[in-house]
C-alpha cells in the first residue's frame, strides 16, 4: 500500500470547505476572542509578548512530554511498532487533525498506511484504530467530567451553578461507566452487530444488491480490540488522558504563576479540562478559535484579568497545538513506514 499523497490536488468541495473553515477560524480569533476577553488586541499582545522565555520553554517541554506519553499509548494500540517511527507517525497524523480542515480522515489514512507498511495484520490495524478512537472519545468525555467536578468545588461557584456542575460530573461518570460496560460485553456487541446486519441486508435488498456479512469480522475485531485495550493495564486507554492532565496542570501553573491571574489552580485546570469539549465543535479544525474563545470567557467570568487570560490561553494554543502541528508537518514528507521492534 502506497503512502497517501497529502500534496495531491483535493476535490473542489474539499477546497471550498477548507477555505471557509480557515476563514471562520480567522474571524473567531480576530473578533470573538477580544470580545470574550473584553479587551483589545494591543493589550492582549502586550501581555503575550511580556511572558518570560523560561515559561515558553517550560511549556514546550510539556508539549514534548505530552507527545511522548501520547506515543506510548499509540504504541500500545499497534503492538510491535517501534517507538521512534511511531512518534513520527503519530505527530504527523496529529498535525493533519489539528490544523487541516477535515484532516481527521487524512490522519487515519496516514496511520493505516504506515501500519500496513510496518507489516501489521489488517485485523490488528483495524482493532488498534478502534482502540485509539475509543481512547480519544474517553479523554474527550472524562476530562470535562473532571473539570466540572473541580469547578463545582470553587468558592466562586455557588448555588444552582455549583449543583448543576456536580450533577453533570456524576452523570458523566455514570455515562462513562455505562458505555465502558457495554463496550466490553460481547453479547451486547454481538446483538448490535446483528441489528446492523439486518439494516444493511434490508438496504441491500431494497437496492437490488447482494448483502455482505460483517458480523463475524466485527466480532473478531471486537475481541482483538479488547485484547489490545487490556494489555499493559489498559495503558492504551489512560495514557492519552494522562497527557491531557499534564497539560491542564501546566495551564494552571501558567495562569496563576506566569500571568498572576486571580483564579485558583483548580479553577484554571477546570477551565482547561472543560475547554476540551469545544474541540468537538466541527466548525474549525480541532475547534481552533472556538476553544480559545470559550476558555478566555470562562477565565474572565471567574475574575481573571482580561488581557492576561487571553494571552495565557493563546500561549497554550501556540505551544501545545500549533508548535507540535508544525513539527508534525515537517515529518509528513518522511514517508517511511514505521519499523517493527
Amino acid at each position: 500500500m502506497t503512502e497517501p499523497d497529502v500534496t495531491a490536488r483535493p476535490p473542489l468541495w474539499r477546497v471550498v470547505v477548507a477555505v471557509l473553515s480557515l476563514a471562520l477560524t480567522a474571524l473567531i480569533v480576530l473578533v470573538l476572542i477580544p470580545r470574550a476577553a473584553r479587551s483589545g488586541w494591543p493589550e492582549i499582545l502586550s501581555s503575550l509578548t511580556s511572558t518570560s522565555p523560561l515559561w515558553v520553554g517550560a511549556l514546550l517541554v510539556v508539549a514534548a512530554l505530552a507527545a511522548l506519553i501520547d506515543t506510548a499509548g499509540f504504541c500500545r494500540c499497534f503492538p510491535g511498532v517501534a517507538f521512534g517511527p511511531a512518534l513520527r507517525t503519530n505527530t504527523a497524523a496529529g498535525a493533519l487533525s489539528a490544523v487541516v480542515p477535515l484532516g481527521s480522515t487524512l490522519a487515519v489514512t496516514l496511520i493505516v498506511t504506515r501500519m500496513r507498511t510496518a507489516g501489521l495484520r489488517r485485523s490488528v490495524i483495524a482493532a488498534g484504530t478502534a482502540v485509539a478512537s475509543a481512547a480519544d472519545i474517553l479523554t474527550s468525555i472524562a476530562l470535562p467530567v473532571i473539570g466540572a467536578a473541580l469547578l463545582a468545588t470553587s468558592a466562586r461557584i455557588t448555588g444552582g451553578t455549583a449543583a448543576a456542575l456536580a450533577v453533570g460530573a456524576v452523570l458523566g461518570l455514570v455515562l462513562l461507566a455505562a458505555v465502558g460496560a457495554l463496550a466490553v460485553n460481547r453479547r451486547v456487541v454481538a446483538a448490535l452487530l446483528e441489528r446492523a446486519q439486518g439494516i444493511e441486508r434490508g438496504f441491500s435488498e431494497g437496492f437490488g444488491r447482494s448483502s455482505v456479512d460483517f458480523t463475524a469480522d466485527g466480532a473478531a475485531m471486537h475481541d482483538e480490540s479488547l485484547r489490545i485495550a487490556r494489555a499493559g493495564g489498559g495503558a492504551a486507554v489512560w495514557l492519552p488522558l494522562l497527557a491531557r492532565i499534564l497539560q491542564a496542570a501546566a495551564f494552571a501553573a501558567l495562569c496563576t504563576s506566569a500571568f498572576g491571574l486571580d483564579v485558583t489552580v483548580l479553577e484554571a485546570a477546570a477551565v482547561f479540562a472543560l475547554g476540551r469539549l469545544l474541540t468537538l465543535v466541527p466548525l474549525t479544525p480541532s475547534g481552533l478559535g472556538v476553544v480559545e474563545t470559550g476558555m478566555t470567557g470562562a477565565l474572565v467570568a471567574l475574575g481573571a484579568d482580561a488581557s492576561g487570560a487571553a494571552a495565557a490561553v493563546l500561549l497554550m494554543t501556540i505551544t501545545q497545538t500549533l508548535f507540535p502541528a508544525a513539527v508534525g508537518a515537517l515529518l509528513l514528507p518522511t514517508g517511511a513506514g514505521p519499523a517493527r521492534e
